[in-house]
């Protein structure tokens, strides 16, 4: 090899050594924020395909929160009424089969098969007072997918403890 040629291949080597250390420096750092990018690009691919589903449970999370504020059925009435209704509920012969409900429980169902009409995969609501004592229950019936009031639910209930009891 000349001189001339050894020389210039000392020159390019001094060149280029600084650039190929800087790319052998950064390039795990240039990985990493590709990878970066990647992952914000999945994310919000992931976000917009199951949008519907955060706006389902949304929606869902604001119907337990709107029943779980409101009164019992049949609280709201002037005593007069919850007598008359307490008198007929002790007339009701005891070997009496069909399905008796109250004008309360039956304005109720109503409402709650107005409210809960799109909720389809919601199939048992059950109200409960401060010592986790069933006090309602609503079950929907799967042929008509009507909300049905219930005396027992078909399955045990084993309600969350509080940690704050009130006394």
């Amino acid at each position: 090899m000349k001189l001339r040629t050894q020389i210039l291949v000392f020159l390019f080597l001094f060149a280029f050594a600084p650039l190929f250390i800087s790319f052998a420096i950064n390039l795990p750092l240039v990985l990493d924020r590709f990878e970066y990018f990647y992952h914000e690009a999945h994310t919000q691919n992931l976000r917009a395909d199951f949008r519907d589903l955060d706006q389902h449970l949304a929606s869902r999370y604001e119907l337990v929160n709107l029943l779980a504020k409101l009164p019992e059925p049949g609280s709201l009435l002037p005593a007069p009424f919850i007598e008359l209704q307490q008198k007929e509920q002790a007339s009701k012969p005891a070997g009496n089969t069909h399905d008796y409900q109250s004008l309360p429980m039956r304005q109720y169902v109503s409402w709650i098969n107005r409210l809960m009409a799109e909720q389809r995969d919601v199939v048992l609501l059950a109200f409960v007072d401060n010592n986790s004592e069933l006090t309602h229950a609503f079950m929907r019936d799967k042929q008509t997918a009507s909300w049905q009031h219930i005396e027992q639910l078909p399955v045990p209930l084993n309600p969350p403890k509080t940690g704050n009891a009130q006394q």
